[in-house]
Order: structure tokens, then C-alpha cells, then sequence
């Protein structure tokens, strides 16, 4: 893999992480251009000739080497494209599409209009303009320019010009600012740390500060968030593939943190109001934490957290002190003895508690018969297994799911 594809692929998951915007490369003579606005043109233009679209670039492309533009289509989305020099073949990046204004129906009549294209396309390109991030080209450009020169090494300052049509050759106008670079580098800077805090605190369970982080990282465009259903949809899943990434690290059984990633997930699939994705970010922090509250192993010694963990993956099996103290090949005393040091519960207790825990959802969850939920925790005495549950939960079995007919 040569400099400028490393370049590229750095670039991409940057873009995409800070903007939710896509970038594509493409390299002489350019065949996969037709990519650059995700087939939209080939979609709405049955003439549409890619080939001519193609020797143009490759007309043009040798005399603007190293330029970064930003282009605004007659299609009404914008792309930052920036041309590298010689060294590196005339390559092409391109950061986008995407939009600088949050669109209604007078937008799309408008591209309809000025475009002589049929009413009927109008819901293709609804479909089209939704999936499409709202950002502020002026920060894709600066954060473009810093990321291109590190990473390619550039001796010779990037050429910047932002103009209001497509055709690269015209419509120049120096566009360079010390400010909006100092601005784009503390942006960058001010997101990686709040991502850090929030995946911090989420690690510690702590949600109330993960509660007021969140809100940070949410791509705004004044009030009103800048991305679509579908892309609020990829937030979401990002933000719960990186709480469970958290949760792993810190020493949380992976058996439960896989469970309430695994779930999570169907939840988020399922969900298609765009205000509830919103809320359930934000319990997808809570629940996360909550794991993190009982499950954390963090402060127990390593005897402690195999005992523990083991308790949690057998616990619809036949449990005692004496299975643990085999299993781990610890003695009887010693095992009993830090277990209640650590954690100011007996192992019995412990044991105990897990299985009415279970017991628990199983009564929630199903109407299987009460025998049957005893013996599916490892008690074979029902008269036995309701005596515990009702010394942990104050009711019966019976009791307890009565009332939640009630």
C-alpha cells in the first residue's frame, strides 16, 4: 500500500468520525469517478456521459496539483477535492457529499426546477439529500488541509480555493485563514478528549458525568441535529460498539457485557422514531453503567474474580463452597475467607443471591412452571427454593408473579 492510499484510509475513518461525511479516492484515469456522488447523476440523468466526465479530469488535473477546492453542485450537495501534486500521480480525495443546509420540500423543488428534472424524481432525491450529514465546509477544508499535510509530508503549503460551481479550472478565491486551522486543530483536540471522558466515565459507571458528556459529541447544526435517521442510526451502533469496547477493558465478566451489547442492538434495529434513537443513547449509557455498578471486578483479587465469575456462568448448575474451592483449587477456609473479606457477603450468600436473580427473570420473562424455574437455577427442592427466594425477595415465587398480572 503506497503513502497516498495510507493517506486516504487515515483520512476516511477521521471524516467519518468527526463529521459522519464519507471520502473516496480515486486514482489516474480515474474510472470509479461515477462514485463520487454515490451514483446519484447515473440515476437521474439517462445520458449521463461518464466517460467525458473522465477526460476532463484527466485534462485538467496536471495543472492543479496540490489544490484543494470545494465544489457546490447543481445538484445542491458540496464536496472539498483536493488534487495532489505530481509526486504522488495526480490522485483525487474527495470529502463528501454532503450538505451546508438543512433541506425542505422548497429545496428539492428548487434542484427540480433548475435542474429540468421530472416531479417524479422528487422522492429519489429526498431519499438521497436525508442520507446526506449537514456540515460546515470551511472546517472540512481546514481539518482537510492539516490532516493531508502531515500526512504526506508536504514541503509546499496546500493551494486552497473555494468556489460555487463544480468545474475545478474556475471560480478561485484564496480562502486560507490562520484562524479557522488553529480552530479546526483545538476542534479535533476538544472531540478526542470528550470522547475519551465519556468512555472514561462509562468504565467507572459513572453516569452522570456520561450523561453530561454525551451531548458533545452529538453533530449539531444550531438547534437541530445535523444528521438523518439513518446516520443517527450509525451513531447509535458506534456508541454502543465503543461502551462495550469500554466495558471489556475494565474488567467486566465479557459473558455479560457481550449479553447487553447483543441486546442493545436488536433494540437499536428495531427502533425507527427518530426522538427515541435520541433518548436511547442515553440509556444505553445507563444500562452500560449499571453493568459496570454490579459486575465490576476491578478493585477484587484475582481468587475473588474467578470465584465470582465462575458463580455467574454456572449459576443454573449445583453450586456450593466446596464445587468453588475444586474448581479453583484453592482450599475450603482460604477461598471463604477472602471471598467475605472482599466482597462482606459468605460465598453461600452469594451463590444464593445470583440464582434468585435469575430465578427472577425467569419468572418475568416466562410461564414456565415454578418447579421448573427452581430446577433451571440448580435447586431440585422446590419447598427449598421458595424459602430462599422468599428470604431475598420478601415473596414467594407465587407471590411475585401474581403481582405482576396485577
Amino acid at each position: 500500500m503506497d503513502q497516498l492510499q495510507k493517506c486516504y484510509l487515515y483520512i476516511k475513518d477521521i471524516m467519518y468520525a468527526a463529521f459522519k461525511v464519507d471520502t473516496f479516492l480515486s486514482e489516474y484515469p480515474y474510472q470509479n469517478i461515477k462514485d463520487m456522488d454515490n451514483g446519484l447523476r447515473s440515476i437521474l440523468l439517462k445520458d449521463y456521459d461518464i466517460e467525458e466526465n473522465r477526460k476532463y479530469l484527466m485534462d485538467i488535473v496536471s495543472k492543479v496539483g496540490n489544490r484543494l477546492s470545494y465544489a457546490k453542485s447543481e445538484l445542491g450537495f458540496s464536496s472539498v477535492v483536493y488534487i495532489t501534486s505530481e509526486k504522488f500521480g495526480y490522485g483525487m480525495i474527495s470529502v463528501g457529499p454532503f450538505l451546508n443546509q438543512e433541506i425542505d420540500n422548497t429545496f428539492i423543488s428548487e434542484i427540480l426546477t433548475k435542474n429540468e428534472y421530472e416531479c417524479g424524481f422528487r422522492k429519489t432525491l429526498l431519499y438521497y439529500y436525508e442520507s446526506l450529514p449537514v456540515v460546515n465546509e470551511n472546517a472540512i477544508m481546514s481539518a482537510l488541509a492539516i490532516l493531508l499535510t502531515r500526512e504526506l509530508d508536504l514541503e509546499e503549503p496546500i493551494e486552497q480555493i473555494r468556489q460555487i460551481s463544480e468545474k475545478i479550472a474556475f471560480g478561485r478565491m484564496q480562502y486560507k485563514s490562520e484562524l479557522v486551522y488553529q480552530f479546526s486543530e483545538e476542534l479535533s483536540v476538544t472531540y478526542r478528549e470528550t470522547h475519551n471522558i465519556l468512555l472514561e466515565a462509562v468504565s467507572q459507571g459513572n453516569v452522570d458525568v456520561a450523561n453530561k458528556t454525551l451531548p458533545y459529541l452529538f453533530p449539531k447544526n444550531g438547534k437541530k441535529s445535523s444528521l438523518s435517521l439513518g446516520q443517527l442510526k450509525l451513531f447509535v451502533h458506534s456508541l454502543n460498539v465503543k461502551c462495550e469496547t469500554a466495558l471489556l477493558i475494565a474488567n467486566i465478566h465479557p459473558y455479560y457485557v457481550k449479553k447487553l451489547f447483543a441486546q442493545l442492538e436488536d433494540q437499536i434495529e428495531r427502533e425507527n422514531r427518530y426522538s427515541n434513537l435520541e433518548t436511547f443513547c442515553y440509556q444505553i449509557l445507563r444500562k452500560y453503567c449499571f453493568l459496570v455498578k454490579n459486575y465490576s471486578l476491578s478493585n477484587n483479587s484475582k481468587t475473588v474474580r474467578d470465584a465470582i465469575n465462575y458463580i455467574q456462568l454456572h449459576v443454573c448448575e449445583p453450586l456450593s463452597l466446596t464445587v468453588l474451592a475444586e474448581k479453583l483449587g484453592k482450599s475450603k477456609q482460604f477461598l471463604s475467607s477472602v471471598f467475605k473479606k472482599e466482597t462482606g457477603k459468605t460465598i453461600t450468600d452469594y451463590i444464593q443471591e445470583q440464582k434468585m436473580q435469575y430465578a427472577t427473570m425467569l419468572l418475568n420473562l416466562s410461564d414456565i412452571p415454578i418447579q421448573d424455574v427452581a430446577m433451571q437455577v440448580g435447586i431440585n427442592d422446590t419447598s427449598y427454593f421458595t424459602k430462599v427466594y422468599k428470604k431475598f425477595t420478601g415473596l414467594t415465587p407465587g407471590e411475585y408473579r401474581k403481582r405482576l398480572y396485577i
